[in-house]
């Protein structure tokens, strides 16, 4: 599978997410379709972006943390955030008063960059390894969604821990350490999962 995964999609790369943009977008990808996140991702730049002309046709940059601060509850949930608009409103409040930004975790050890996203309403271990992965850099984070446990369940069984700390640690130590995350010919059907898998895969800000 790996091989004809690399056949096809000779070039693909993880992508490079802007951290708070990354960090709205997965606090939004909670029990969702893509389809959905993605839908509410284009929601969000519509009606709190700035509009940029081009070509003759209108574009809206994703919302600056301080736009989506302004916004209420109700705006976001009328964009059908649901639950989740008090999570994007709270954390976009934490980073446009200079509480956090998801940009501080860059410079950060793995696990101490991770403890730190938690501090953001709405973001876990796996939103924050999310973070990590597809818009800090962090090879070593493998975000450990549905899709990710059934494929540690059936290729590395003994790496299931039954706590994400530690089949966390496992699978990375499994699968090399600081670049576990990186889809590589030689290593494991994982390593291109959680690279295909990202809930934002696609999505532009």
């Amino acid at each position: 599978m790996i091989e004809d995964a690399f056949d096809r999609f000779s070039g693909l790369r993880i992508v490079r997410d802007p951290p708070f943009g990354g960090l709205i977008s997965f606090i939004c990808s909670a029990q969702m379709r893509v389809s959905r996140i993605h839908g509410m991702q284009v929601s969000l730049m519509e009606a709190f972006g700035e509009a940029v002309t081009f070509d003759g046709r209108t574009y809206h940059a994703y919302p600056t943390p301080s736009a989506l601060a302004a916004a209420s509850e109700a705006d976001l949930r009328d964009l059908s955030l649901g639950y989740r608009a008090p999570y994007v409103e709270r954390s976009a409040e934490m980073v446009a008063d200079g509480e956090a930004h998801p940009e501080a975790a860059r410079g950060m050890d793995y696990l101490d960059a991770r403890e730190y996203l938690t501090q953001f309403v709405g973001v876990g271990q796996k939103v924050a390894d999310c973070v990590l992965l597809f818009s800090l850099g962090f090879l070593e984070a493998v975000p450990l969604d549905t899709w990710i446990r059934k494929t540690i369940a059936e290729y590395y069984p003994d790496c299931e821990q039954g706590n994400y700390d530690d089949t966390s640690a496992a699978i990375r130590a499994r699968l090399g350490g600081e670049y576990a995350a990186t889809p590589r010919r030689t290593s494991s059907t994982i390593s291109a999962t959680a690279a295909a898998s990202s809930p934002t895969a696609g999505v532009g800000f």
